[in-house]
């Protein structure tokens, strides 16, 4: 399942009746809407999701180690204008530093993220 995207059941009840009766993971899920991710995708998606995450952003250490490649070597150029632009910022923390969208970068969200879809 690694590497696919899937609806699951939109009935909750239906969903959960999948569920109960199965013993397989992602029984709830419609087999017909399965689409493959590539990597490039996965990894734009990453980044999406992680910088909707306002106080936390995108670990560079979990990113590295899931896709084997470091923020920068991957999207150095998105990161460089966001960083100028002041959309977003380089957080130290204990784990390791993640990368966010600045205050300012929240309300211009998209105009960030869309440089990771490049």
């Amino acid at each position: 399942m690694a590497g696919e995207r899937w609806l699951n059941v939109k009935r909750p009840q239906s969903y959960i009746e999948r569920l109960e009766q199965a013993s397989e993971l992602g029984a709830g899920r419609v087999k017909t809407s399965v689409e493959q991710i590539d990597r490039p995708t996965a990894m734009a998606e990453q980044m999406l999701l992680g910088l909707r995450l306002v106080r936390e952003g995108v670990s560079a250490g979990e990113f590295a180690a899931r896709f084997g490649v470091s923020l920068t070597e991957q999207f150095g150029p998105a990161i460089e204008d966001g960083l100028h632009r002041g959309l977003t910022e380089w957080l130290d923390t204990d784990a390791g530093p993640r990368l966010r969208l600045t205050r300012s970068g929240r309300f211009l969200a998209n105009q960030v993220m869309v440089q990771f879809m490049a």
